[in-house]
């Protein structure tokens, strides 16, 4: 037919070359009036002719070798680009492990950086603390000094209010003295004001806040960190602005002679050396103002 011209004669698969090199030659050399010629009804045998439109007709049924002709499979896709595909696994492996390293040195560099700011933060408490203790020792420095010259008791407890807030180791002091009977005979204050009034007058009447009566029974440093908070029945709570007090009760030798109040950073009410200068202080100022009773 016009598709198929002649009889094709083919070499299969496992059919040697050597072997098939001689069936052509042999083929091409057989003549027409040959007895295998003529046996076979043909003319003979000549090269391949042209079988395009054989190759066309089975692509365009998908038939024969054309069966999968233009399909595109994962395995075709994987057999031909395979050194690409390995390519692109490798970047990808080197971009996970880079991303790996990057969390861990990022997770280094933030625990160093929470670490160097904790280290700041505690040397800046360090350095703001070793400012608040020269400064009250500053302060008690010229209290002593005022107690060795200072024969008035009046002059003496504002005095020494005065000095404990001017060195700024303090916010606010004041000091009341009592009598035997807990009468008020004597006030002095630095730091408040006319706020001190807020005070004054419940003092006159016996009326004490919490941390003064407290104060008045035991021989002790009485803390509060942040006195608006834990003294809300205090006249004086709400002019603190978060800041701690200090309270502790003026005797020298089992003779109560009143009470001195200051009024410092909530963080350090608490702390044991803040305390033992403010005890320092207060039995220097007994010792004083017992002197000037025995004076009088």
């Amino acid at each position: 037919t016009r598709l198929y011209p002649e009889w094709p004669f083919a070499k299969v698969k496992h059919t040697s070359i050597e072997l098939a090199e001689k069936v052509a030659v042999a083929l091409i050399e057989m003549s027409p009036d040959s007895d295998a010629a003529r046996a076979a009804r043909c003319a003979g045998w000549t090269i391949p002719l042209n079988y395009q439109p054989v190759h066309e007709c089975l692509k365009e049924l998908r038939l024969g070798p054309y069966e999968d002709f233009g399909k595109v499979t994962l395995g075709d896709v994987i057999r031909k680009y395979w050194h690409l595909f390995f390519v692109i696994f490798a970047l990808l492996l080197t971009m996970a492990g880079s991303l790996v390293v990057y969390r861990k040195l990022n997770r280094k560099i933030k625990a160093s950086h929470e670490e160097l700011k904790m280290e700041l933060e505690e040397r800046r408490r360090a350095e703001e603390r070793i400012k608040h203790l020269n400064a009250v020792l500053h302060a008690i420095r010229r209290v002593n000094q005022l107690i060795t010259r200072e024969k008035d008791q009046h002059i003496l407890i504002q005095g020494v209010c005065e000095n404990l807030i001017e060195t700024r180791g303090y916010h606010n002091a004041w000091i009341a003295l009592f009598d035997d009977n807990r009468t008020l005979v004597a006030t002095a204050e630095a730091g408040l004001g006319e706020d001190f009034r807020l005070i004054l007058e419940p003092l006159k009447h016996g009326e004490l806040p919490g941390c003064a009566l407290k104060a008045l029974g035991q021989t002790g440093v009485v803390s509060i960190k942040d006195v608006s908070s834990a003294c809300t029945e205090c006249p004086l709570a709400r002019r603190y602005g978060g800041r701690g007090a200090m309270s502790i009760r003026l005797e020298y030798k089992g003779r109560v002679h009143g009470l001195l109040t200051t009024s410092v950073p909530g963080k350090f009410a608490s702390e044991e050396e803040e305390q033992a200068l403010l005890q320092a202080v207060a039995g220097d100022i007994a010792f004083a103002l017992r002197n000037i009773e025995v004076e009088e």
